[in-house]
């Protein structure tokens, strides 16, 4: 039996760790190749999937400038940003591995707050308005990210996660095409209105969705086509009640 001295021991079980998770840009790339699609769309998926909470992340501790750096993986520890608001707002940087700006500041609301910019609002013609909220808004973000305030966060997502909704080459012979899946929601809420019932939520439509296909089919693909007009408007709205229909006097 060889004895491993116990530096190597420790890298080589850093390096089994990080084997089971993917950086951000890789993520990107496998759902651009699974989908057949551009980097936009790619983006989009996954902040859909992040939002629901479907994709296992771990962000990478980033050391300070006072901090002697390591050239091992450091987890940050402490709770980190979540949540359907943050990714769907959230800065992405795709070079090299891929960044994500830990930032969940409302600078909409502070820009409204700001004294200069109420009085240019006022001043200014209303159609304007949007233009220096957002410009003011933008203003305010970059000089936090100079005084480094807000950081750059290295992102590390679940490779299981990732393969699970978009997998890549000969896995993806079982999967719903979207086509099969908006041809099979139009069939649900046919049904579902025929034999009177309610229309089913997002939830609902994408099991019955999956009850009617024998390939795969991805939840977060599938909430994103419910999110099209043409479903929206065949979706009971929130706060809405479902009166089914008057039973036809014989």
């Amino acid at each position: 039996m060889v004895y491993i001295p116990e530096k190597d021991r420790i890298q080589n079980e850093i390096k089994a760790e990080f084997a089971l998770w993917m950086t951000l840009a890789e993520a990107i790339s496998q759902i651009e190749q699974s989908m057949h699609c551009d980097v936009e769309v790619a983006v989009q998926q996954l902040r859909d999937a992040l939002g629901d909470g479907v994709i296992r992340v771990r962000w990478i501790y980033v050391p300070s400038e006072d901090e002697d750096f390591v050239a091992e993986i450091h987890w940050e520890n402490q709770r980190r940003p979540s949540g359907a608001t943050f990714w769907q707002n959230a800065f992405i940087c795709l070079k090299g591995d891929g960044l994500v700006l830990e930032d969940t500041t409302d600078y909409r609301a502070l820009a409204w707050r700001d004294k200069e910019t109420s009085y240019r609002t006022a001043v200014e013609p209303f159609s304007d308005t949007e233009k220096i909220i957002k410009s003011k808004a933008e203003q305010l973000q970059r000089e936090r990210i100079e005084r480094k305030e807000v950081v750059y966060r290295p992102l590390l997502l679940l490779r299981d996660s990732i393969s699970k909704y978009w997998p890549l080459s000969s896995d993806t012979q079982g999967v719903a095409e979207e086509d099969e899946i908006r041809n099979a929601l139009v069939k649900v809420f046919t049904e579902e209105k025929a034999a009177g019932k309610k229309p089913p939520n997002m939830n609902e439509a994408y099991d019955l969705v999956r009850n009617k296909l024998t390939k795969k089919v991805h939840k977060a693909v599938t909430h994103r086509i419910l999110r099209e007009d043409v479903f929206r408007k065949l979706r009971l709205r929130a706060g809405d009640h479902f009166r089914p229909p008057k039973a036809r006097p014989v």
